[in-house]
């Protein structure tokens, strides 16, 4: 599947660009299909849930729902506390559980729309589909579902 198709249309057609939601974990800068994002909210008080994987950091109401919110910093390998202040609320079929989830990032940058040409792919890693160079800095391209 080329990166420009959108994974959530029906018709399953390639495009020639899609939207990223560009955000940053301590420093670095990542991003992801703005499909599969529902909205982004400030961070609000955390609970902890027992025996959680270590990415999960807990859980938050989220307007009568209780939102799990995971650590993309401990999957991805980049030093920093879990103290992000905004919350990407993904889609609810994202991961293995279907259900909605919050990615904790320290910032929310920018939506970038991306081309093909756009794109390295020469950059490996679980869930990357690869690398881009936006105003001469480096964003690295995720797939929430393949990351955690």
């Amino acid at each position: 599947m080329f990166l420009g198709e959108n994974p959530r249309e029906s018709e399953g057609m390639a495009t020639d660009s899609t939207d990223v939601l560009e955000f940053g974990l301590d420093g670095e800068r990542y991003c992801v299909d703005i499909s599969y994002v529902s909205e982004i909210v400030g961070r609000e008080e955390l609970t902890s849930v027992p025996n959680a994987p270590d990415y999960v950091v807990g859980v938050m109401d989220l307007r009568g729902e209780s939102l799990q919110v995971r650590d993309p910093k401990t999957v991805f390998g980049v030093d920093g506390d879990p103290a992000g202040e905004r919350i990407v609320v993904m889609v609810p079929d994202i991961g293995d559980d279907e259900k909605t989830t919050g990615w904790l990032v320290d910032s929310v940058h920018d939506v970038l729309t991306v081309s093909r040409e756009d794109v390295d792919e020469d950059v490996d890693g679980v869930g990357v589909h690869g690398a881009l160079r936006p105003d001469d800095r480096m964003v690295i391209w995720v797939d929430p579902t393949e990351v955690f």
